[in-house]
């Protein structure tokens, strides 16, 4: 009599989704046969197919239905390239297939929030959008900003943060505008089989200018625009450590 431990399991290679097929469909006849003529049927049958295989096949069946799962859950996706945007957001949430992300951002001149937006839906890598989309909306907003001043950056915040309590949100700071985008969208692709979990990812992004007046620019004294330079970062940084003091008072989580 055929047993479980009688049979020798196939390699791996030839453990494959055909056998598996093939096995699947042989268990069906044994199981839906009945008396001599069943027992004959699995007598002339090629197939190795036996009760205690058909009920293997389907633990085999039920694991890989639950493998496969798992492995599309904690799949990493990636972002839209540029030659397939339309220009347009997409509604990518019922059933991911890229990593989409929200963007607001903030311009700060003189520690004093001026202007601020939000960029819904983004599919492209960070990188990507800073070259075609949110530089030019920046540099135009400068623009508007700049009739009797001379704006100079002075740094730019970043953080990255998912709607999961779990994680910690990243935070980085770098040197008027040089932003290192690799790490941002690193960090994105960690946190982007999360999506599929119906969570949500965000980037905030900040850009901190500095806005002397054109008559300190034009000083003739030496020194003079690197000291209100000096002093406005100063005044700068008691303002970030009062808004600081002021959002752990109010108990106000990151996200």
């Amino acid at each position: 009599m055929d047993t479980l431990d009688s049979y020798q399991t196939p390699s791996q290679d030839w453990y494959n989704d055909t056998w598996l097929s093939s096995l699947h469909s042989d268990c069906s006849s044994v199981e839906g046969a009945e008396g001599a003529e069943g027992s004959q049927s699995r007598m002339q049958s090629p197939s190795p197919a036996t009760p205690a295989l058909c009920q293997r096949e389907r633990s085999l069946s039920v694991a890989a239905m639950r493998t496969n799962s798992r492995l599309r859950t904690h799949a990493v996706l990636s972002f839209l390239s540029v030659a397939h945007w339309n220009g347009e957001a997409i509604d990518d949430s019922s059933r991911p297939s890229y990593i989409y992300y929200s963007i607001e951002w903030k311009l700060s001149l003189n520690g004093r929030v001026t202007a601020k937006d939000t960029e819904p839906d983004v599919v492209l890598s960070p990188s990507d959008f800073w070259e075609v989309s949110l530089r030019k909306k920046l540099e135009e907003l400068l623009k508007k900003k700049q009739a009797s001043k001379s704006l100079q950056p002075d740094e730019t915040n970043v953080v990255v943060s998912v709607t999961d309590r779990h994680e910690r949100d990243l935070v980085k700071r770098f040197d008027e505008r040089n932003v290192d985008w690799t790490v941002v969208e690193k960090q994105l692709r960690t946190w982007s089989h999360l999506l599929r979990l119906g969570k949500r990812l965000r980037v905030n992004i900040s850009f901190r200018y500095l806005a002397v007046t054109q008559a300190a620019e034009h000083s003739p004294w030496p020194g003079h625009t690197r000291g209100i330079r000096s002093a406005t970062q100063a005044m700068l940084a008691q303002r970030e450590l009062q808004l600081n003091a002021e959002q752990d008072s109010l108990g106000q989580p990151s996200i």
